[in-house]
């Protein structure tokens, strides 16, 4: 997993685009191409085993335009962009806040709904 490259990343198998799949991981990355909506256009790759083997796809690309993400929490809504040029990705809702505690090698980030 250490030495996967972006390079690897674009070199996977490419998901249908009408597909619902399940995965244990996934990797976002900019594609270093700008949606019309003014926003990066995001690279996904699904990750998940299949018969105890590692298996990677290619969810949506930059022909794909993917510029946004809307997540799924506890019903509640949680969407994400990339900034361009830099590739930063941003988290943003507008029914919640993100409470966050303490800080480890892991950090929990719940979305609680605002009053």
């Amino acid at each position: 997993m250490k030495n996967i490259t972006r390079k690897s990343l674009l070199e996977l198998p490419k998901r249908e685009w009408d597909k619902t799949s399940f995965y244990d991981m996934i990797i976002i990355f900019n594609s270093k191409h700008k949606h019309r909506s003014g926003y990066a256009i995001m690279n996904i790759v699904g990750f998940y085993y299949e018969q105890g083997k590692e298996k990677f796809e290619l969810i949506a690309s930059a022909c794909d335009a993917c510029d946004s993400i809307n997540w799924k929490l506890n019903k509640l809504p949680l969407h994400n962009d990339m900034l361009y040029p830099s590739g930063l990705i941003r988290f943003f809702t507008e029914d919640c806040k993100f409470k966050i505690g303490s800080v480890f090698t892991s950090i929990e980030i719940e979305l609680i709904k605002k009053k």
